[in-house]
């Protein structure tokens, strides 16, 4: 009698993520977003510009550059009948609408990594990579900067630009909490917003925190506290050394 069917399962390989292509993170008039894919047949791009929706074969296929005109969160996939779906990529690209008149740093960053001081901080300027001058370096310490525009603004949100880097004892900030004020002496806080810290070794890379008050918040200065964890945790191999955030650019909307 023959023998009895073998049945194996039928595996799908997933597809590579799709990459996102830009040149700038903050923007002040309109910003072109490409998605780059390598040729394979068959292969759809679909994005999302919604903020509470994940992007699925519904949302809107990549054909041509996507024009920006004002902040997105962009999410991408791609997707090819009979493979499972890619990793999904995303980006926060943000629309500086209000430039402050001056910034003002509570402590000074470590004089290895001063950039500009507090100007480094409103300047538009950001990087990728530990080895630019645009970032300011705390060591054990939290940063606190006072922003001040000059003139009564409405504060919807607001972002942190930071860098990560473990090997290095570079970590991204715990916490961020939020003051304001209309005469520069009394502050009220508004709120603050809490972030996970790894709990092992991670890959080297930019974030782009935000915070949002419950309802926006009209002031003349905006003070912002980046919280560090101040020292390496118990997994890291420098255990209980001080350890570092490093920031480049704090925008309001």
């Amino acid at each position: 009698r023959p023998a009895a069917a073998v049945h194996r399962p039928r595996w799908r390989l997933a597809l590579r993520a799709p990459k996102l292509v830009y040149n700038r993170t903050f923007f002040s008039d309109t910003l072109h977003l490409n998605l780059e894919y390598p040729a394979f047949k068959g292969v759809s791009l679909y994005y999302t510009l919604d903020e509470a929706a994940s992007p699925t074969t519904q949302s809107a296929a990549f054909r041509d550059a996507i024009v920006l005109d004002q902040t997105a969160h962009v999410r991408a996939f791609a997707y090819k009948p009979g493979w499972l779906p890619s990793p999904v990529v995303d980006a926060v690209l943000v629309k500086k609408q209000l430039t402050p008149a001056q910034a003002r740093l509570e402590k000074l960053p470590s004089s290895k990594y001063p950039a500009q001081g507090a100007a480094s901080l409103i300047d538009g300027k950001i990087a990728a990579l530990q080895g630019a001058d645009t970032w300011l370096g705390f060591e054990g310490e939290h940063l606190s900067a006072t922003l001040d525009f000059g003139k009564n603004i409405t504060l919807r949100q607001l972002y942190v630009h930071c860098l990560e880097n473990n090997v290095a004892w570079i970590f991204k900030p715990v916490r961020i909490l939020v003051f304001t004020s209309q005469d520069g002496v009394k502050f009220q806080r508004q709120g603050s917003r809490e972030y996970p810290a790894n709990t092992a070794m991670g890959e080297p890379k930019t974030h782009l925190l935000s915070y949002a008050p419950d309802r926006p918040v009209d002031a003349r200065y905006v003070r912002i506290q980046v919280e560090s964890l101040l020292k390496n945790p118990g997994w890291h191999p420098g255990k209980g050394q001080k350890c570092w955030i490093f920031v480049d650019e704090i925008v309001v909307e």
